[in-house]
């Protein structure tokens, strides 16, 4: 009974720890303001998907890659999250981030956001975008892009 006490109290605050803000190292910088930067419509678009949520987190809304000469930008759409520590947003080979490219924090926990994509990245094995908080390595969605 005793170890189901603890094991009960290690989720309880892995659950809560991603959730409300941290304190300390990789604690909770992200803004929950609205991003207001304007969508560019000479981009073509280039893939797109919808998030769908993970692991009793909550995100949802539209992802959209762009190019506009030569360079690829991330949008994130009608977008809503719970708030937490950490949170990255990815491209990555998997709907898990194993394999990534780290577009750098989440701007805001509500609204449209631009992200710029480094480089040339191969979109056939980059097919995923993925909401991560990383210090408690839990994925609150990911969206499989086509």
């Amino acid at each position: 009974m005793k170890w189901i006490m603890q094991f009960v109290f290690i989720v309880f605050i892995f659950i809560v720890g991603c959730t409300k803000s941290g304190v300390g190292k990789g604690s909770n910088t992200t803004p929950t303001i609205v991003d207001s930067t304007s969508m560019d419509t000479t981009q073509t678009l280039v893939l797109s998907g919808t998030l769908i949520p993970s692991m009793g987190e909550y995100a949802n809304g539209l992802v959209k890659v762009y190019k506009k000469a030569g360079v690829y930008t991330l949008v994130l759409e009608d977008f809503t999250s719970t708030n937490g520590p950490d949170v990255h947003i990815y491209l990555a080979q998997e709907a898990t981030p194993v394999h990534i490219i780290d577009l750098g924090n989440l701007k805001a926990f509500a609204g449209n956001q631009t992200y710029t994509i480094k480089g040339n990245p191969d979109f056939s094995k980059y097919s995923f975008a993925t909401i991560h908080c990383q210090q408690f390595n839990v994925v609150f969605a990911y969206a499989p892009l086509n």
